[in-house]
């Protein structure tokens, strides 16, 4: 028997099973031109759903699958090779190896393409340094020469556990005001205290000595506090003044006496220590005149032209 179209050997089949050139067909249910390779015949041509030259079709109730067709990330094994989902599947998705477990896989190499995670694979990138598992793109940037959250960006400024540096203009290691959060002083960002009231003289600062110079030496918000003298009005200018006297760093012309006690400040000759002599006058500003002088002498004096 041959495939000829003819009962070649008369049992009453044309073309049967038993014809001599016949060719395995496999049952092709779905209609995507392979079959079940478990369920064949041999025919002369196709008959039924035996119709596939080509077996391995590992589900002949879905014409989507079926040997060589693309494989999808969709949990079933498309191209019935046996393997569900495997790597470089058409539609797979970069996963990053993760040697640190921080789950944040490198850049630099060891990745690929899948449809799922596997250990030791995650969907998120970044990660500047996976052996560290403190150091990915989400972690806090602390102050530690480190960067920690992978941004390219070593300890910037307002880093967790940052200090307030003052610009320092004079260099006497107290700043102004203004200051910028750092892990370590740079520039003209260097003092560590912010209250100096002149940041272009290194001798005015917190730390100061007050001088009586008109100046607020120390920062305290007063002037020359502490070191003034109190000087009087002398309008004789014997060296002894007269009133409550004025706080101030050196005389002027309304107060210069540093002694007080002139009981009159008209006359130069009276003063406090001045000598007593006969004239009528409280010379030495005692409160008394003419005293400690001989009576002999009081009473020359009192007769004399």
């Amino acid at each position: 028997e041959v495939c000829n179209g003819k009962d070649d050997d008369c049992d009453g089949v044309t073309d049967g099973a038993t014809a001599a050139d016949c060719k395995m067909f496999f049952n092709d249910a779905d209609g995507d031109t392979y079959g079940v390779t478990a369920d064949q015949k041999c025919q002369c041509g196709p008959i039924g759903t035996y119709t596939a030259t080509v077996g391995g079709d590992c589900n002949d109730a879905a014409s989507a699958i079926h040997p060589g067709v693309a494989e999808t990330c969709n949990g079933i094994d498309d191209d019935c090779d046996g393997i569900t989902d495997p790597a470089n599947t058409a539609d797979c998705s970069p996963y990053y190896k993760d040697g640190d477990g921080d789950g944040y896989g490198s850049y630099q190499g060891g990745n690929k393409c899948l449809c799922a995670a596997i250990p030791g694979y995650v969907a998120t990138g970044g990660d500047c340094d996976d052996t560290n598992a403190a150091v990915h793109p989400n972690a806090t940037e602390i102050c530690n020469g480190i960067d920690d959250n992978c941004d390219n960006a070593v300890d910037p400024l307002n880093t967790t556990g940052c200090t307030a540096y003052h610009i320092d203009a004079d260099g006497d290691t107290f700043g102004q005001t203004f200051s910028q959060c750092a892990c370590a002083a740079s520039g003209l960002y260097t003092a560590l205290n912010g209250d100096d009231c002149d940041d272009t003289n290194a001798k005015i600062n917190p730390n100061a000595v007050e001088i009586c110079d008109g100046q607020d030496n120390n920062c305290n918000g007063a002037t020359d506090e502490g070191v003034q003298s109190t000087y009087f009005a002398d309008a004789d200018g014997d060296g002894y003044g007269v009133g409550s006297g004025n706080a101030q760093c050196k005389p002027t012309t309304a107060f210069s006496a540093l002694l007080n006690g002139d009981c009159d400040d008209n006359n130069k000759a009276v003063h406090p220590f001045a000598t007593e002599i006969c004239n009528g006058v409280d010379d030495n500003c005692n409160g008394q005149t003419d005293d400690g002088m001989p009576t002999m002498t009081r009473m020359a004096m009192a007769i004399l032209p």
